[in-house]
């Protein structure tokens, strides 16, 4: 990943008052099955690892569905807020349908981020989410260990990985204008819809990156064969880890925006995705601005299974 003074990839901002509209990061999205599992256990244990990963001061800002505005977060109030994650579920013994909690370094747009949607099950057959966001410089053994650690932990559809975006939800169209741009030159830079791609979850992958983990609840509903994935001999630098619960399959030994200005097509990106191409979400929920256009949102989500689609002329 470029880091210099003229990276196409620097974060943008909106001209008129300055907001900082999207920024590339190392992300990771997690669909959750079982979310009662997860409400009452698993999102703490996994909380605790990721703030222990970027720092406790790093996250000073906190929301959650119960609040109207981002408020500042101490690191003994950062602290009692990991405690109570479990906590908010018990009070019900139930998980709350749509609540969320958010910690980040930068309301909004983090460079660093904690995001958590939990379900009720009994109100909507559809993924409890966790989002992970981590600086671009940090080493993204990182990010896979913490995918390592969300899929040993609890039941998981799936599970997305690599140099993604995080978007300001006030300016989503002008966000995603802005990705519309990155995304014709940068094929290995992802971007999930989280709360929208939650519904599809359950029963299809939602894309593919430098982590793909294909979860034991969507294998069997999907007939994937897990086994398979691991015993499959791999063209390119494709590394299958068998968990207990599914198969994460990590392609290169690290992630790539895939710079096709500099002709680095991801091969390795594509021989997942051309592999998992038939579990694919068939109809994704559509992008915003200039998505909007010539079937975009789709034609993008099979931009490594089939290069001649993307990006468009």
């Amino acid at each position: 990943m470029k880091t210099m003074d003229h990276d196409p990839l620097s974060p943008q901002l909106f001209k008129e008052d300055g907001t900082l509209v999207i920024r590339p990061v190392l992300g990771l999205t997690a669909y959750l099955a079982d979310p009662s599992w997860w409400a009452l256990q698993g999102t703490s244990q996994v909380l605790s690892t990721f703030v222990e990963t970027v720092s406790p001061a790093r996250l000073q800002f906190f929301t959650t569905s119960l609040l109207n505005s981002w408020m500042l977060l101490t690191t003994d109030q950062l602290s009692s807020a990991i405690k109570s994650m479990s906590a908010w579920a018990l009070v019900s013994n139930r998980p709350r349908h749509h609540f969320f909690a958010k910690f980040a370094d930068f309301p909004n747009v983090p460079e660093a981020g904690f995001s958590y949607t939990e379900v009720d099950p009994s109100r909507a057959t559809r993924a409890a989410v966790l989002e992970l966001t981590l600086p671009l410089e940090t080493p993204p053994d990182q990010l896979a260990r913490l995918a390592l650690q969300i899929a040993d932990l609890g039941l998981v559809y799936s599970m997305v990985g690599g140099y993604a975006v995080r978007w300001n939800p006030i300016h989503k169209r002008l966000a995603f204008n802005q990705f519309y741009l990155w995304a014709h030159r940068f094929v290995g830079l992802d971007a999930q819809q989280p709360e929208e791609m939650a519904w599809f979850a359950p029963a299809a992958l939602p894309g593919s990156n430098w982590l793909t983990f294909v979860g034991a609840p969507l294998a069997e509903k999907r007939e994937i064969d897990l086994k398979g994935l691991v015993r499959r001999t791999w063209k390119g630098p494709v590394t299958p880890i068998e968990r207990t619960r599914g198969v994460l399959l990590r392609a290169g030994v690290t992630p790539t925006v895939g710079d096709l200005n500099e002709l680095e097509f991801p091969e390795a990106y594509s021989e997942v995705a051309q592999h998992l191409a038939a579990h694919f979400v068939r109809e994704p929920p559509p992008f915003w601005g200039a998505f909007m256009e010539d079937d975009g949102t789709r034609r993008w989500m099979q931009r490594l299974i089939d290069p001649a689609l993307w990006p468009p002329t």
